[in-house]
């Protein structure tokens, strides 16, 4: 492994500014994470935060999540041991509740992609700290539906749901950004050749996404990878099984890793416009720990002290698509604790990504 590289996925191991937190008391403190967080323009902040949808997010923020004071989130954005399994289990899927069907017309958002090879552009950027610069690396995928396995026919589950289908996929381009050091960027470009898997049904989106790094990849590489991991499952989101229409709104809760935090994740989602077989959906996000420690790489442990995450996005979600025609998602996140040292520690992360649909721009020209 190269000095750069070395460097890079210790520190991304860690995540962490080790020694006294500046302006700490014996009460530690995260930084506030702002609340224009996310790829949206301002405009559509105040649209999507208004009425209804503002109290959505703000019962997402307490969203059946134990705590002393109830109805509330979590004390200090962490659960207490075990309450995390009360709102929803680990490995169970998420949890879709629908809040408001919208106006008439309504559709139903159901997926019908095409056996074809389907492509996107991906970019994704984590920056570490406030002080820090944002690692950048767009990705180019190529990825088509699995052929199912024959399966000997049985007529007593006939009527039962369809199965999650099967996505298999290649990264076909990797460009990290130019302000990326030579030697971590060849790395990087070795990823080129890269498997990635999911699977995906309307109720829970894109979820189990896993990799497999091409020979010769560095395998610390992984760090690199998980940014790319969660953008999938991030902008694809779980349905209603109802139909909606302009204005429904909707809660998804689930768990799933973030950085290195293990959260419980609330998605609420708004339906911003519906034409044809696209849907054009707004995101407003919160997460909180689903447990008081984290493992912080070099066989340390981070106990959480308080814990913060929030962000917004926006999906054009499409039936035919595997993945969103269009998508933009900002996640920011800090957490204060102590590794076993007794040193405090922070961890301050802002996760940036973009999705396209390779052809979505000439498709649109065409209406």
């Amino acid at each position: 492994m190269s000095k750069n590289l070395g460097s890079w996925v210790a520190s991304s191991a860690l995540l962490l500014v080790l020694g006294s937190v500046a302006g700490c008391t014996e009460e530690k403190k995260v930084p506030a994470v702002e609340e224009d967080a996310g790829a949206v323009d301002p405009a559509h902040k105040q649209a999507a935060l208004g009425g209804k949808l503002a109290a959505a997010v703000k019962a997402a923020e307490s969203a059946q999540a134990p705590a002393k004071a109830a109805g509330g989130p979590p004390e200090k954005g962490v659960f207490a041991p075990g309450e995390a399994d009360k709102v929803l289990a680990a490995g169970a899927p998420p949890k879709v509740e629908l809040l408001g069907a919208g106006a008439d017309p309504k559709v139903a958002l159901v997926p019908s992609p095409g056996a074809g090879e389907q492509k996107e552009s991906i970019s994704v950027a984590m920056r570490l700290g406030p002080q820090s610069g944002a690692l950048n690396v767009e990705y180019g995928i190529a990825y088509k539906v699995e052929k199912p396995k024959d399966k000997p026919k049985d007529d007593k589950n006939e009527a039962a749901a369809p199965e999650p289908v099967k996505v298999v996929g290649k990264v076909v381009a990797v460009a990290p950004a130019a302000s990326i050091p030579r030697d971590l960027s060849d790395q990087i470009g070795k990823l080129k050749g890269m498997e990635i898997r999911w699977a995906a049904s309307p109720e829970r989106g894109a979820f189990d996404v896993a990799y497999a790094l091409p020979k010769g990849a560095d395998a610390g590489m992984s760090t690199l990878v998980n940014p790319l991991v969660e953008a999938i499952g991030l902008a694809t989101p779980p349905l209603p099984s109802k139909p909606v229409g302009v204005g429904a709104y909707w809660i998804a809760t689930d768990r799933v890793t973030s950085s290195i935090v293990d959260v419980m994740r609330y998605r609420v989602f708004h339906v911003e416009k519906i034409e044809k077989d696209r849907a054009t959906l707004t995101m407003e996000i919160r997460q909180y720990a689903v447990k008081g420690e984290v493992e912080a790489g070099g066989g340390q442990k981070l106990a959480v002290d308080q814990f913060e995450s929030s962000g917004k996005g926006r999906t054009e979600w499409t039936a035919h698509g595997l993945l969103p025609a269009r998508s933009e998602a900002q996640v920011r996140m800090a957490v204060a604790g102590r590794i076993q040292s007794g040193q405090q520690g922070m961890l301050q992360t802002d996760f940036t990504t973009k999705m396209n649909e390779v052809g979505a721009d000439k498709a649109e020209k065409k209406k």
